[in-house]
């Protein structure tokens, strides 16, 4: 009978862990303390950084980055080095991310082009999946800035939208987005 009651409960705790989306190896949770985490689905596909090969010096190439053009923008750029699903995500913000007030924003048009400046105030995201990019859909989501934090650099938010292939008429849903940023500490965050 201790067996089967055994057997039982392995199959409940492997049937739950494999159901519940924010499990050890799913989402992070929604932090605001700068955590540097991401995660979000795309079409169900989790996505969430993780450092490779292919970097400078031998060193890892980084699962997730902040790029900046200046005072004119700055890109979430995240890439999972390690999945076949090749994902990656950029989040484009223009301009720079510490002018944004915490709130709603909506996400606008993106052309899937890499780093570019609009010249007006956007946010916009790009995605690829499986070597297809899609370009967000300008009025089907929205960034949630929950913190910004200018003097300690931490950024925090939620994100959702759909987008659209850059080839065909294919369109795709972003669900449950998720960061927490440290622009101090990221650079030396190493995601696994």
């Amino acid at each position: 009978m201790k067996n089967k009651n055994y057997i039982l409960f392995c199959f409940l705790f492997l049937f739950y862990c494999c159901d519940n989306k924010e499990g050890l190896s799913g989402l992070p949770p929604i932090t605001t303390t700068g955590e540097n985490t991401f995660g979000c689905y795309v079409d169900g596909v989790l996505v969430t950084p993780r450092d490779g090969p292919g970097g400078l010096n031998s060193q890892p190439a980084k699962g997730m980055s902040l790029v900046g053009g200046g005072e004119k923008f700055d890109e979430l750029h995240v890439r999972d080095w390690k999945s076949g699903t090749r994902g990656i995500v950029r989040i484009h913000f223009e301009p720079i991310l510490e002018s944004y007030t915490e709130g709603k924003h909506p996400i606008k048009y993106d052309n899937c082009a890499n780093t570019t400046s609009y010249g007006k105030p956007n946010i916009s995201l790009s995605f690829r999946l499986f070597d297809e990019w899609y370009c967000s859909i300008a009025g089907t989501g929205e960034v949630n800035l929950l913190r910004v934090d200018s003097i300690n650099r931490i950024i925090s938010g939620t994100f959702s939208c759909e987008a659209v292939s850059s080839t065909n008429p294919n369109r795709i849903k972003i669900t449950e987005g998720r960061f927490d940023i440290d622009i101090n500490t990221l650079y030396k965050t190493f995601f696994m």
